[in-house]
């Protein structure tokens, strides 16, 4: 019995069905959609955002990790200013500034302009990009008018690791080091 299984039946066992069902879809080669989280590392400039990701939550339904994605990412655009993570706007979006700033101004339904017109200034900001009173729903709809995200869905199946990754006692990593 794989060890998968065997934690699976632990959780279960536990009152942690949910865990358990998502141990036994990696186990038995179910598609899983997990959310991953984009890191960032300031460069001099500018924070610049890694290419990948690390793994944060696992889901058996791509819907249910979309909108997890989806809030996570409303919740750092609440926190953050994308204008610190960018050269020019067009790295991070497809509206122009004026454009970005009146679908804003529809969205939040009061007038808004971008700090400092858009333009990305090479320092830190000192705040987020829309400041007040703003709804969950809203910081949802003002995330999507940006390309980058920082947290994105990625479809996965696990396959039996002992032919394609060093599980275990680690012989095949010191096989492979020979």
């Amino acid at each position: 019995m794989s060890e998968d299984l065997v934690c699976s039946d632990f959780c279960e066992e536990q009152g942690f069905a949910r865990s358990a069902e998502l141990l036994r879809a990696v186990g038995g080669g179910r598609t899983v959609y997990v959310v991953m989280e984009r890191g960032a590392e300031y460069n001099d400039e500018i924070m610049e955002p890694s290419l990948g990701g690390d793994p944060q939550w696992a889901f058996l339904d791509k819907a249910e990790a979309e909108e997890a994605a989806a809030g996570r990412n409303a919740n750092w655009y609440r926190e953050n200013n994308i204008l610190d993570y960018c050269y020019k706007l067009k790295d991070v979006t497809p509206h122009s500034a004026a454009e970005l700033a009146r679908r804003i101004s529809e969205i939040l339904g009061r007038p808004y302009d971008l700090p400092d017109g858009g333009e990305p200034t090479f320092a830190h900001s000192n705040g987020p990009l829309v400041d007040g009173p703003v709804t969950e729903e809203q910081m949802r709809k003002i995330a999507e008018l940006f390309t980058l995200k920082f947290f994105y869905v990625v479809e996965t199946t696990f396959s039996d690791p002992e032919p394609a990754l060093p599980f275990g006692d680690g012989s095949s990593l010191r096989e492979d080091a020979r």
